[in-house]
């Protein structure tokens, strides 16, 4: 989906990832891409995700998380690289609830990252696939996450 800015797939893989929202999710919020790396996909794939299970599951989507203005691509680099990324609250700093969107689980890092910035709402983090090159997530990723 990122790789191919194909926009439409995104409905079908929520109705993938639907069922595993947690009970006590109130609002979904998806974890955001630069405006650099929007313009070069042609989407963000997580806003798409999170709108798409909005829709289906009833939750009200925030996108209360802005992510730095660059952002070094995560592919093919390490843990200090991608740590060097951190996200912002853009507004509703007391937001509960919080279920984290994503489409790609790699080391846990970014998720992370977006987690520490969402604060205390957030209750998990919901992804449509992992990378199987990461193996494990790190210990970054300090809240549950759920690979659909």
């Amino acid at each position: 989906m990122k790789y191919d800015a194909v926009a439409g797939i995104a409905k079908k893989l929520a109705e993938a990832m639907a069922p595993l929202i947690p009970p006590d999710a109130l609002v979904l919020v998806p974890v955001p891409r630069s405006g650099v790396r929007r313009m070069h996909y042609g989407v963000d794939q997580s806003v798409l995700l999170a709108m798409g299970l909005s829709q289906i599951a009833g939750l009200r989507t925030s996108r209360s998380l802005r992510a730095p203005v660059w952002r070094v691509p995560h592919a093919g680099h390490g843990r200090k690289a991608r740590r060097a990324n951190r996200f912002r609250q853009r507004a509703e700093p007391n937001l509960e609830g919080i279920l984290l969107i994503d489409d790609v689980l790699t080391t846990g890092t970014t998720l992370g990252s977006a987690a520490q910035a969402a604060g205390r709402g957030v209750i998990g983090c919901l992804t449509f696939t992992m990378s199987v090159s990461a193996g494990r997530p790190t210990e970054d990723a300090k809240v549950p996450i759920r690979p659909a």
